[in-house]
């Protein structure tokens, strides 16, 4: 069964079992989340979230790391902007699944 969390900005977190069991750095994992893209943020179940608690998001943040490195190969002549926004998202999805496997 689900628990919910309140978090400190007032928006309700759902946590499972599973993470509990898998040792996740709930701290962490909420810190990183922060700083993430503003249209992830609605204060309801972020896509995240949905992932961690199915014991998805080990494979779902592999596949974006790999989907951000493909956009990022130099024959795509990429403008800096976008190469540096596609190697931020690559470190934030490392970041998280970091989190995720419990590192502190």
């Amino acid at each position: 069964m689900p628990l919910v969390v309140v978090s400190q900005d007032g928006c309700q977190r759902h946590n499972s079992k599973t993470r509990k069991r898998r040792n996740m750095n709930l701290e962490k994992w909420e810190q990183l989340k922060k700083q993430g893209s503003n249209h992830y943020k609605t204060c309801s179940t972020e896509p995240v979230d949905l992932y961690a608690s199915g014991n998805m998001f080990h494979d779902f943040a592999l596949s974006s790391i790999i989907k951000y490195a493909f956009r990022s190969r130099r024959d795509e002549r990429l403008e800096a902007n976008k190469l540096i926004d596609n190697l931020n998202k690559i470190i934030d999805y490392a970041e998280k699944l970091k989190a995720y496997l419990g590192e502190e």
